[in-house]
């Protein structure tokens, strides 16, 4: 994977040297995931959504999840907008309740995010919801493709 990083991102890998406690610019962020899309995740955007998914709980659950549990998945959308700006430095996100068990979530100004970029959101999300819903279903409504500019998504349970 080395190979196909320019020199500063490469450096960081071969030393082990990114940091979650520290922001990389999307551009940055969007290289090495894109580099990984295609030496180990065999080309396919869409298995970082099952990734992020199963590794939420490890990666980011401490983050997205308040102290006290939860059991509300519209409680838990709500809280994306607060916890995003200290994960990301691109994208707005609003939530929209529709329906007492349906929210949709809109990124806007997301336009700088890859089709992996999004995939990983999209499984993080669902990991967030996972412990808390059962019979989720989650639909992209618009953005489902590298660099459009918003990117949205309903849940339902």
């Amino acid at each position: 994977m080395l190979k196909v990083l320019p020199s500063d991102l490469a450096d960081l890998a071969r030393t082990d040297a990114f940091n979650a406690l520290v922001w990389y610019d999307l551009e940055g962020v969007d290289t090495f995931v894109e580099a990984a899309t295609v030496v180990a995740q065999g080309g396919d955007p869409g298995s970082w959504r099952a990734l992020a998914r199963e590794n939420f709980d490890r990666d980011l659950g401490p983050i997205f999840r308040p102290p006290v549990r939860v059991a509300d998945g519209t409680a838990l959308l709500k809280r994306i907008p607060s916890v995003w700006g200290r994960l990301f430095d691109f994208g707005v996100p609003k939530t929209e309740e529709a329906s007492s068990r349906r929210v949709i979530v809109r990124v806007t100004g997301f336009e700088g995010a890859s089709l992996s970029i999004r995939n990983i959101m999209v499984g993080t999300f669902e990991g967030m919801l996972a412990p808390t819903t059962s019979g989720l279903s989650v639909r992209i409504l618009a953005g489902e493709a590298s660099f459009a500019r918003d990117f949205e998504v309903e849940f339902g349970w």
